[in-house]
C-alpha cells in the first residue's frame, strides 16, 4: 500500500501496488523474466516479458514484451479497449573490449 501526499494542497490518494516476479533458466545461453504488477490508482495491470540469449561471453540478443491491460474497461462509455499501450523489442547488445 502506498499512500501519497500532497500537503501543501491538502490531498493524497492510496495505491495499492501488488507485483509478481519471476525468472528462469533454461541453460547457460537462454534465459527468461516476467514481471506482472497492479496498480489500483490507476487500475491497470502491466505485464513485462524478457527473453535473452546469450551465445558468448559480452554478446546479448533480448525480445522484450510490455503491455498495459486496463482493468476497468466498463466504467467509460464507449468502452475503454483493453490495451492501452504495447511494445515489442528485439535488442542486441555487444561489449567491446579495447
Amino acid at each position: 500500500i502506498e499512500d501519497v501526499r500532497f500537503d501543501d494542497r491538502d490531498e493524497g490518494f492510496t495505491a495499492h501496488i501488488v507485483r509478481l516476479r519471476s525468472e528462469a533458466r533454461l541453460d547457460t545461453q537462454l534465459s527468461s523474466a516476467a514481471l506482472l504488477q497492479y496498480n489500483s490508482a490507476v487500475n491497470s495491470v502491466t505485464v513485462n516479458l524478457r527473453l535473452r540469449y546469450n551465445p558468448r561471453e559480452g554478446t546479448d540478443l533480448y525480445l522484450v514484451w510490455n503491455e498495459g491491460l486496463v482493468t476497468d474497461r466498463f466504467s467509460f462509455e464507449p468502452a475503454r479497449p483493453l490495451s492501452n499501450r504495447r511494445t515489442i523489442l528485439l535488442k542486441y547488445s555487444q561489449t567491446l573490449t579495447l
